[in-house]
């Protein structure tokens, strides 16, 4: 039976809560290293090439002996879960060195990881340290779970690949656009990072979104943002501030005007008016 992906041993396994002013200073593992972005984002670089970002709901995996600086961008926290394993997988280098946004289908498989690595293991500690409490078979299963992710990311990658050498025509997926933004409302997508996930130029798939659904793809995508903010002020009761960062606007100024313009409140008034019971908690 072939094997794609074999992880031998993990060696460490943490869940970070991040500050804004966090710097990791440049550093390497003797090992591959998996981060998951649970919230926030955290800018990265590796020795003698630009920083990029990973945002929310992204994975990176770093290879081995790889220097790299991982560092928040002095405005937000971020929330992110890291695991360090041996692996000698040639497969795990198609996966290394640029972020991958998880699909959503499989967001549930990520919550297992991690909810059997904290069944199993002690977080931040080295060398790790199994738990004193830890359910049978709790090891292999992370591991099981751990292999069949990558496994499934490796396939992803694959498909678009493939895609991208073949081209995918001129037929934007416009709904798997409005999906993408769906899953991504508290990320800060750009244009271009949408035109480089489904690989159209902006025009092309800009007037195909606009056709389909009668807004352009940043509008739709900030009404996205602002549904999702009127959600958390009738449900979550976070602060002004706490929204705009959660939904990534540049600042709560510039979240409150966009709020505004498509609601007709600030969020502050409309706070008010869920208090009143004159808008419908629903």
């Amino acid at each position: 039976m072939s094997t794609q992906i074999h992880i031998k041993k993990i060696t460490a396994i943490n869940c970070y809560e991040l500050s804004p002013s966090f710097d990791s200073r440049k550093h390497t593992h003797d090992a591959w290293e998996l981060f998951y972005s649970d919230s926030g984002t955290m800018n990265v670089c590796y020795e003698g090439s630009e920083p990029f970002t990973l945002k929310a709901g992204e994975i990176l995996l770093h290879k081995p002996m790889i220097p790299h600086v991982t560092v928040c961008d002095g405005k937000h926290s971020a929330v992110f879960f890291n695991v360090i394993f041996k692996s000698a997988s040639p497969a795990l280098e198609m996966l290394s060195g640029h972020p991958i946004a998880v699909p959503e289908r499989l967001t549930p498989l990520i919550s297992e990881i991690i909810k059997e690595a904290r069944s199993n293991y002690v977080f931040s500690v080295q060398p790790i340290k199994k738990a004193s409490d830890a359910p049978i078979g709790g090891e292999q299963m992370f591991k099981s779970y751990l292999e069949m992710f990558l496994i499934h990311i490796l396939r992803c990658c694959k498909v678009k690949n493939e895609n991208r050498r073949q081209g995918s025509g001129n037929n934007v997926p416009e709904d798997d656009v409005y999906r993408f933004l769906s899953e991504n409302i508290c990320s800060g997508l750009t244009l271009d990072d949408i035109c480089e996930h489904f690989h159209f130029g902006k025009t092309h798939i800009s007037v195909s979104f606009k056709k389909k659904f009668g807004l352009s793809i940043i509008d739709c995508y900030l009404n996205l943002k602002i549904n999702e903010a009127k959600r958390l002020l009738r449900e979550e009761g976070l602060t002004i501030r706490e929204i705009s960062e959660r939904l990534c606007f540049d600042s709560p100024e510039y979240f409150s005007r966009c709020f505004k313009k498509r609601t007709g409140h600030t969020p502050k008034s409309y706070k008010t008016l869920l208090i009143d019971g004159k808008i419908e908690k629903k």
